[in-house]
């Protein structure tokens, strides 16, 4: 957790107890410490650990329900949209362009916008130097499916 903070954070530090308290919240979940460490900064420690108390409390077994929904809120609509669009990457992953045709966006813009979806540990970049290609974490994709997807088509 604290390799994650410093990776994401740069030269900010965080606390043994602090480190502490986020573990005790969400558990030894890997996905769960990439998704949190990196909505610090975003918003206080304090939001984020009162956040993840109150979700722990209300519904444990959607710890990572709430987690998604929190980034989701934090990102910009381009990040959101791409993110959508990346709902059809393959298995093995898309490179920047096949991102671009899907979102209809320049490549300056799928770079911004795949740089704040990695930022926020939402995409999974594999490939090489020359070509990346960038694929959805499981988990991520069936939160979109089952729960940005179904408020949407409900209206919500």
């Amino acid at each position: 957790m604290r390799y994650e903070v410093q990776r994401k954070q740069g030269h900010r530090t965080i606390s043994d107890p602090a480190l502490t308290q986020i573990h005790e919240a969400i558990g030894g979940l890997p996905l769960a410490i990439r998704l949190v460490t990196a909505q610090i900064g975003r918003l206080s420690l304090a939001a984020i650990l009162a956040g993840l108390r109150q979700a722990r409390a209300q519904m444990p077994e959607s710890m990572y329900i709430y987690i998604y929904r929190r980034t989701w809120q934090l990102l910009s609509q381009a990040a959101r949209h791409l993110l959508l669009s990346m709902l059809f990457v393959s298995s093995v992953g898309e490179d920047a362009n096949w991102l671009g045709h899907m979102s209809a966006y320049t490549e300056h813009e799928v770079q911004q916008t795949v740089a704040e979806l990695a930022d926020y540990s939402l995409v999974e970049m594999s490939g090489d130097i020359e070509r990346p290609l960038y694929k959805l974490h499981r988990i991520t994709h069936t939160f979109l499916q089952t729960e940005i997807l179904t408020q949407w088509e409900q209206g919500q």
